[in-house]
């Protein structure tokens, strides 16, 4: 594909970027289609350690990305702490919410899971049918569900750098707790040459444009902080 990317595919409006859902098949998402082959060296690595990778989340368009932000911001979805609690809904309003929420779920319109190079795994050999996923550090600390996956992928990810997978949320973006830093996410892996190209192109006036567009809620906090949470929660390094 082209290096020049629409803002609509940077922004998840669009999913012209991607791979026909045909060559996805394997993993039962929409990607990339630069992440494909070193997504397949990651899973047979993983496979012959007895573990059975699955992509639990690859592409996510704008829109469904509002409805998980649009749900937390209303109560129906819980918003977490940095210790994984939840906080009551109404204990938090305008400015603080929306940094309780980027915590641990994107801004739409900046989400990496828009570009398709980046995604959450987990060992479905881990796990029973009915198991409830919840991504949370608890889930891949010791006693984890997924505890013996990261602890073989951690090393993995060190020892292969040429596959290209990194943890843009391995450690916290911001030392201060009470500032409301992205927590990390060892569960989530972007494939960088991929994901560098659409970081270079981001643009925030066209991320402000279309959310002032939108139906997201909080939209004024948002708008007025949009700077802001463009340092703090959307700019990653690694």
């Amino acid at each position: 594909m082209s290096t020049i990317l629409a803002n609509a595919c940077i922004s998840g409006q669009s999913d012209s970027h991607l791979a026909p859902l045909s060559e996805c098949e394997t993993f039962g998402c929409r990607l990339h289609p630069n992440i494909i082959e070193p997504l397949k060296i990651l899973a047979d690595a993983a496979k012959k350690q007895g573990f059975k990778l699955k992509v639990f989340s690859g592409f996510r368009s704008f829109n469904a990305q509002m409805s998980i932000w649009n749900a937390k911001s209303c109560g129906k979805r819980a918003v977490l702490s940095a210790d994984e609690t939840v906080i009551p809904h109404g204990s938090l309003q305008g400015w603080d919410l929306v940094q309780a929420i980027l915590r641990w779920s994107a801004l739409p319109g900046a989400s990496r899971h828009h570009w398709g190079t980046d995604i959450d795994i987990i060992d479905a050999q881990a796990i029973n049918s009915d198991y409830n996923v919840q991504l949370t550090q608890k889930e891949t600390q010791e006693g984890g569900v997924f505890e013996e996956f990261h602890r073989w992928l951690t090393p993995w990810l060190e020892d292969n750098p040429d596959v290209g997978f990194v943890r843009p949320y391995q450690t916290p973006t911001n030392a201060d707790d009470n500032a409301f830093g992205i927590a990390p996410e060892p569960w989530h892996l972007s494939y960088a040459p991929a994901a560098k190209i659409f970081e270079e192109q981001f643009d925030l006036d066209f991320l402000a444009q279309i959310i002032a567009g939108s139906d997201i809620l909080l939209k004024n906090e948002i708008l007025e902080n949009l700077p802001e949470i463009y340092n703090r929660f959307i700019r990653v390094s690694g």
